[in-house]
């Protein structure tokens, strides 16, 4: 008899592993194929969750919705895998000049945000490893998730529980049959593609418009006081121990290889200086390619012509604030038929499969 499974998963970052977590708790069966030895950005994010964003710090797409469910979900999923990974920091973001700080108090005070941020004339911590001294405004509601932890964790859970398989994912071993989806003979309810920049190779889904973008981050041996905060200035400055941090990010839209460049570190190099008084050591330099999108929206939905085929992914640089949000979502799509969000469907872009070759 033929083996049959409810669900593949093809891919193990940050979108295929909470994706297949979700499917999991409906008691579906799974497989999931990832290639542990290929690229992806997930294992080098910052992980950061951040309400207000952008240099006109304004709030992030679906804020009020996505925003009270983050903690939430990483707190228990903390308690479920019996490990830490969530880390609830105040992301702080200095002030320059008496201009940017009349600016930024009043987005403070907008009741749009002010449940969000704060001004603060003086947090004594920051000034003294900043160049700058104009106070600045700090997050109620954020911090960073610790992203290739969380991953290996549920990797190891994923074993237990999948028939997890170490390998390559060969697309032309796909069969379908009768409305019937088979992969290495066994039959599928359906594969989901979670592969995050590979998804550029996928037969199925190289013509969604993705915009992919390089970046570029730096950890650094610091001697400070700012493990309980997260400072954004251009760059990020993550703690990831009382010494350690992450910098970053570059945007490189020309280079889309994995390397690391002596631009990017020396981009890095030239914000950090500006920002901080403190002297660093660079310990070691990454690299990532992320799988954003040309609308800044997810791509999730099912293959326009064959409907047991899926994808879920172009979570872009806010991956650790909407994988959860959206794998309940699809997983409810998926299992139950309810209704997908319009902003994240794939179908706003069926023209394009319409009018190409695939």
């Amino acid at each position: 008899m033929t083996q049959s499974i409810d669900y593949l998963i093809v891919g193990q970052g940050l979108a295929g592993s909470i994706l297949a977590y979700e499917i999991l708790k409906t008691g579906a069966t799974l497989s999931i194929i990832n290639d542990t030895n290929g690229e992806c950005a997930s294992k080098v994010a910052a992980g950061i969750f951040n309400p207000i964003t952008g240099k006109r710090f304004v709030k992030t797409w679906h804020c009020d919705e996505i925003y009270p469910t983050i903690i939430p979900y990483y707190s228990r999923l903390e308690q479920e895998l019996s490990f830490k990974f969530l880390h609830q920091n105040q992301i702080i973001r200095p002030i320059s000049n008496i201009k940017e700080q009349n600016q930024l108090i009043s987005l403070a005070d907008d009741s749009e945000n002010e449940k969000y941020i704060e001004f603060k004339s003086n947090i004594t911590e920051i000034a003294a490893v900043t160049n700058m001294n104009f106070g600045a405004i700090s997050t109620k509601i954020g911090g960073w998730v610790d992203v290739p932890t969380l991953l290996n964790i549920l990797k190891k859970h994923l074993e237990k529980t999948t028939n997890y398989l170490n390998q390559i994912f060969n697309y032309e071993l796909i069969e379908i049959k009768n409305d019937e989806i088979f992969y290495k003979e066994i039959k599928y309810k359906k594969i989901i593609f979670c592969e995050g920049n590979g998804a550029l190779k996928n037969p199925y889904f190289n013509w969604l418009p993705f915009n992919t973008v390089k970046g570029e981050i730096l950890n650094i041996d610091m001697d400070s006081a700012l493990e309980n905060y997260i400072l954004l200035s251009g760059i990020f400055i993550v703690p990831i121990t009382n010494e350690i941090y992450k910098v970053g990010a570059t945007y490189n839209w020309a280079n889309k290889s994995s390397e690391i460049t002596k631009e990017g570190k020396n981009e890095l190099e030239l914000k950090l200086k500006k920002l901080l008084k403190n002297n660093y050591q660079i310990i070691s330099q990454q690299a990532g390619i992320r799988p954003a999108t040309i609308d800044r929206r997810p791509f999730v939905g099912l293959h326009p012509k064959y409907e047991n085929i899926a994808i879920f992914n172009g979570l872009g640089t806010k991956g650790v604030s909407l994988a959860p949000y959206f794998a309940k979502e699809f997983t409810n799509f998926l299992i139950k038929g309810s209704q997908l969000n319009l902003e994240i469907n794939i179908n706003r872009f069926s023209s394009l499969y319409l009018s190409s070759d695939f």
